[in-house]
């Protein structure tokens, strides 16, 4: 009896807990995607953008021009303002069909906790052109404090034989940051594809790229005592109980 009550007071003070716990809020973000192809001495561009904040958020934005060249980006937003969670999930596709063509696809989500919550930022992003092309490739995260700059993470890495790398290939990043609570911070991407022209005749470019972005709170020392707690009681009881069972198998009845 007293560990079942040791174990409800448990729950309850956990339950209050986690009812007290602060929130996030998402006060600005700006999605774009774009494309541009220059033919002679003319550049056509066009391009696409989000900006109004919509909670779920799941929209797909495509920019494109004459010759076939085109960047879209897919989005899957959502999060719970009052328990600190939110998951963003962005998709990426860029095609390029033309001599010195440009392709990009940028974010930037602002938000503040009041709480200090884990944050996670991934990315990976497969890429292919024309071998013996100057095709690049540049794939990047960054992580700051709005008001000072200050950077709290920058995830970059790039490819294509532009910069020495292969005509094909895989980037990828992963980085996991503890954010404080009261400050404004700001979280963007960037998927920069293009070619250029040589002496050689230029030929395609093709990037897939999936980019993720996670926020979760972190748990405060007593509610984490107290987890630890409840679930030590939980595991006493269950043992106790088996212990149990285990010698009414053993009483028999002549």
């Amino acid at each position: 009896m007293f560990r079942t009550r040791t174990l409800a007071l448990a729950l309850v003070i956990l339950t209050a807990s986690n009812s007290a716990w602060g929130a996030f809020v998402v006060d600005y973000w700006d999605l774009k995607t774009s494309v541009s192809e220059r033919i002679a001495d003319n550049t056509i561009n066009d391009f696409e953008s989000i900006t109004a904040i919509t909670n779920p958020l799941f929209e797909t934005i495509q920019a494109q021009v004459n010759n076939n060249s085109y960047s879209r980006a897919t989005f899957d937003y959502s999060w719970s303002p009052s328990l600190s969670i939110g998951d963003f999930n962005t998709t990426i596709t860029h095609a390029i069909r033309a001599p010195e063509s440009r392709a990009v696809s940028t974010g930037a989500i602002r938000f503040a906790p009041n709480e200090d919550v884990r944050v996670t930022i991934s990315g990976t992003a497969i890429y292919s052109h024309t071998p013996g092309d100057l095709g690049g490739i540049n794939f990047a995260a960054l992580l700051s404090i709005v008001d000072t700059g200050e950077i709290q993470r920058l995830e970059f890495t790039r490819g294509g034989n532009l910069f020495f790398q292969p005509a094909s290939g895989t980037l990828s990043y992963f980085a996991e940051v503890i954010l404080p609570a009261g400050i404004d911070y700001k979280y963007e991407f960037s998927v920069d594809t293009w070619n250029t022209a040589d002496l050689l005749p230029t030929g395609t470019m093709d990037v897939s790229a999936t980019i993720a972005f996670t926020i979760e709170p972190v748990p405060e020392p007593d509610t984490a005592l107290l987890m630890g707690f409840a679930a030590i009681v939980a595991i006493r009881r269950r043992r106790s109980n088996s212990a149990l069972s285990t010698q009414d198998s053993h009483v028999r009845f002549d």
